[in-house]
């Protein structure tokens, strides 16, 4: 999650300072998230996608391409047993 909202953020013009006034999550927490200090919960999750125009289902790494590679993965093993 660091890593793209990260992205996200970088991407989305605004300052750390707007995206915490919109979403309603500290700066500071936005900065652990970033480093991967801390885990998101879902509130702020919802909140920073929100604010950020990102679907959850992407910053987890859900997305249309990471679920074919893991559909695939898991036909795969099943196929194998």
């Amino acid at each position: 999650v660091s890593g793209r909202l990260a992205l996200a953020v970088a991407r989305s013009g605004l300052s750390r300072a707007e995206i915490s006034r919109k979403s309603g999550v500290s700066e500071t927490a936005i900065s652990r998230y970033v480093r991967g200090e801390r885990l998101v919960s879902t509130h702020a999750l919802v909140a920073l996608c929100g604010v950020l125009r990102v679907s959850a289902d992407w910053m987890l790494g859900l997305d249309a391409k990471t679920q074919a590679l893991f559909s695939a993965a898991l036909e795969r093993d099943a196929s194998s047993k």
